[in-house]
Parts: C-alpha cells; sequence; structure tokens
C-alpha cells in the first residue's frame, strides 16, 4: 500500500470495538516482539494527559535522552499521534510500521483485529523497538485498565492527571468509578505519581498503590505558587516534600499547564535518573509547546481544546485571568458525547465572550446545527451567529475582529484540528 491507503484503512478502522479487548493486544505485542529495554512511562487522566506527557516529553530530551511519545487524538495529521525526540514519525516510517503490524492482523486471519487506537499503538511500539529509545511515554485513549496501552508487559512509573466526569458510559458515573478504571494501569511494585484534586480520587489511587505494593507519590493546589502570569508565560514556584523550585517558567497563558506541568516534575523527580538534572527541568518547562491548549495561532486568535465540564472551567479561569481591551469573540462547537449542554451553561454563564460563533463541526460525531441554536437560543441577553460550517464562522469573526479583539475557539479538539487546518 502506498501511505495514503495505509492512512485510508486505519481511518475506516471502528474507533471502538467491543469485541477486540485488552488481551488481544497483548497477543499482538508477543507475536511482533515489541518488547525493549526502553523504559515505559504511562499517563492515564481525564483531563491533561497530553500536556503532562508533554512536558515529561520536554525534560526528559533536555536530559540527553531519546523519547519516543505516543498520544492521541491528533490535530490535523494521524503522523502527530507517533513521535521520537522532537519529530513526527515520517510518512515512510509509518508505512513500514503499518506493514509490520498488517503482516500479524493477515497471520490472525482476520480474526480479532485491531481497534483504529490499538492498531497505531501496535505501530508505535514496532517504530520504538525499532529506532531504539530510553523512555516511551504513552498516553491512553481512555481510562487505562481495558486501555490498549496497558497491554505493555512492564512499566518504570505510572501517572494520572485530574479526573473529572468524561466518556461516563465506558467509565462510570462517580469520580470513584472512574477514577477505578483509571488506577487500572498501577502495576504491582511500580511507583504511582497522581494529581491530588479530588478527595474521592485520591483515596481510590492510594487504596489500589497498597494492593500493589507500591510506592504512591502525589501534589496538589497547595504546592504551587503563581507568581506572575502575563500574556506570554506564567512564572510559577512548587514547593512540596520531595523538592521546592522557584522561578519555573511556562510559555503559555493557560492557567491550568501550572498543574500538568507540576506533576511532570514530580513524575521526572520519582524516576531517580541522575541524568535529569534540575537544568534539565526548567530548560524543559520552558521549551515546551502543546499545540491547540490556548495556543495562539495568529495575533489575538486563541484555540483551546477542552471538550468536557473540567477542561471548560480551565479554560474560564485562564480567558478572566487575561486582559482583553477590547471584545472577546467565542467559536464554540462540540461533540454530541460530550456534556454540551452544561459546557454550553458554564460558558454563557461566565459572561466573559461578548458575541458567540456557532457551526456544526465536519465530522459525524458533531452536535447537530439544529441542537446547537435550540441549546443557544434557550439564553436571553447574548449575541448569536449560527452557521452551517466551521470555516464559515471562524472567516466571519476574523473579519469583523479589531485590532485589541481577542478570539476563542473552544469546545473540542475535533475543532481545533479544523482551524489549524485552515493555517497549512
Amino acid at each position: 500500500m502506498t501511505y495514503e491507503e495505509c492512512v485510508e484503512y486505519i481511518l475506516n478502522i471502528p474507533k471502538f470495538s467491543r469485541e477486540y479487548v485488552c488481551e488481544d493486544t497483548v497477543r499482538y505485542l508477543k507475536k511482533m516482539n515489541t518488547d525493549s529495554p526502553a523504559e515505559i512511562i504511562h499517563v492515564a487522566g481525564t483531563n491533561g494527559k497530553g500536556s503532562t506527557c508533554a512536558y515529561m516529553y520536554s525534560i526528559l530530551r533536555k536530559a540527553g535522552l531519546s523519547v519516543g511519545f505516543f498520544s492521541s487524538p491528533h490535530l490535523v495529521s494521524i503522523n502527530e499521534r507517533i513521535s521520537i525526540d522532537g519529530r513526527n514519525i515520517t510518512d515512510e516510517e509509518f508505512l513500514e510500521s503499518f506493514e509490520n503490524v498488517y503482516a500479524k492482523v493477515i497471520e490472525e486471519g482476520g480474526e480479532h483485529h485491531p481497534s483504529f487506537f490499538a492498531f497505531i499503538f501496535l505501530m508505535a511500539m514496532d517504530f520504538y523497538k525499532r529506532k531504539g529509545v530510553d523512555y516511551i511515554i504513552l498516553e491512553t485513549g481512555l481510562g487505562g485498565r481495558l486501555d490498549a496501552t496497558n497491554a505493555v508487559s512492564k512499566k518504570r512509573l505510572s501517572v494520572i492527571t485530574e479526573i473529572g466526569f468524561d466518556h461516563m458510559e465506558y467509565l462510570g458515573n462517580t469520580i470513584r468509578d472512574i477514577s477505578g478504571e483509571k488506577a487500572g494501569i498501577i502495576r504491582e511494585q511500580t511507583p504511582v505519581c497522581y494529581w491530588n484534586g479530588k478527595r474521592e480520587a485520591a483515596e481510590v489511587f492510594e487504596e489500589v498503590s497498597k494492593t500493589k505494593h507500591t510506592d504512591c507519590y502525589s501534589i496538589g493546589e497547595n504546592s504551587i505558587s503563581i507568581n506572575e502570569v502575563t500574556k506570554e508565560s506564567i512564572d510559577f514556584s512548587i514547593g512540596c516534600d520531595y523538592y521546592n523550585y522557584d522561578g519555573l517558567k511556562l510559555h503559555t497563558c493557560a492557567l491550568y499547564q501550572v498543574k500538568n506541568a507540576a506533576l511532570a516534575i514530580l513524575a521526572c523527580t520519582v524516576l531517580r535518573d541522575e541524568r535529569i538534572t534540575e537544568n534539565a527541568i526548567r530548560d524543559g518547562l520552558s521549551d515546551t509547546f502543546w499545540p491547540g491548549r490556548m495556543e495562539e495561532i495568529q495575533a489575538g486568535i486563541y484555540l483551546d481544546g477542552a471538550h468536557n465540564e473540567n477542561g471548560i472551567d480551565a479554560f474560564l479561569a485562564s480567558v478572566s485571568k487575561m486582559e482583553c481591551k477590547g471584545k472577546r469573540h467565542l467559536l464554540f462547537s462540540v461533540v454530541s458525547d460530550k456534556q454540551y449542554d452544561t459546557m454550553i451553561n458554564k460558558i454563557v454563564s461566565s459572561k466573559l465572550f461578548d458575541d458567540f460563533y456557532i457551526a456544526p463541526i465536519a465530522s459525524s460525531r458533531t452536535l447537530s446545527a439544529a441542537e446547537l441554536r435550540r441549546l443557544f437560543d434557550g439564553y436571553e441577553g447574548i449575541k448569536i451567529h449560527y452557521f452551517e460550517s466551521v470555516e464559515d464562522a471562524f472567516n466571519t469573526v476574523i473579519g469583523e475582529q479589531k485590532e485589541d479583539d481577542y478570539v476563542y475557539v473552544v469546545g473540542s479538539l475535533y475543532l481545533v484540528g479544523q482551524i489549524k487546518s485552515l493555517f497549512i
């Protein structure tokens, strides 16, 4: 196959398959002989997984280590999901790993075909084995216990980010239930680090760690002091039981990234790798760029992938701290399997935005234009513009943007990806 045919094949695999389970991924990994001496850091959570991984990725690379990073979802190109040492997998490398996985699928006779996510994960593990890396950072796709990434035979560290309500149809309807699914990545005598934001979640992680006879480390808001926030950066300090750092800097205006960076520092410290120095941590944080998280894609235009209740709370907190001399315009859309009514209510109730630009995402999962209109028409006293496409909405809002105005795009990573593709 060509690269384009491989991508088309993968994109046509169902996203979720109840017939394909984690044990099938275990079997495929063994057939492909992907075990390597690389140290695996496994990351689960509701919010901040990708960002926490990105900070660790940057820190480890600043320490002079070779690192593979498997992430999801992608924003524009599927190659974004598999990166190594700061670059995405090339089309040629992608094709080679695809062929290696596809060969094993053919050997299986088509039975228990890997799901969309599992197929790409198997490709990533094949790629990292061939390249030879020191560390592999794996971001879960959904949950943890049953996630394809949990099929790896050994881990160096487990990391769990902030827990909130998302994917309840798969993970449960309570924080305790959801935390239990995320805690499924914790392994026997393998240390775990987690963000201590909710008591019910912390209790689950501590309980599971005891049953797994492993050390458990946490960090929370009380360990962080934010010193200065500007449009371009955040200066903060951390003081906890494990270390103290003053004058740390992130080049972002997203306040929520401070907690993700703090958890990344904790994780890198728990690795106890003497190559990871304080300078590597400071430089790694400062140099990290993770797209679609309060990303200023053009002057005064910010993209944020907040796609659930907690994410919207964090997005609004960041917006409220940004001084705006003009108007704030919001382009919003969402997929149909999210808590969109709660998300919309939080956004409108914040009273942070002067007007709203609403359009359906170009995705089979999108919330329809009619349903979006019904929800927003339920609010009085707000200025709303409806469009049939995201492109029309975006072109209109940037055409009306004045010099001191800010435009925010939020509601889904699919929406962020669609907007970013307009700039390619």
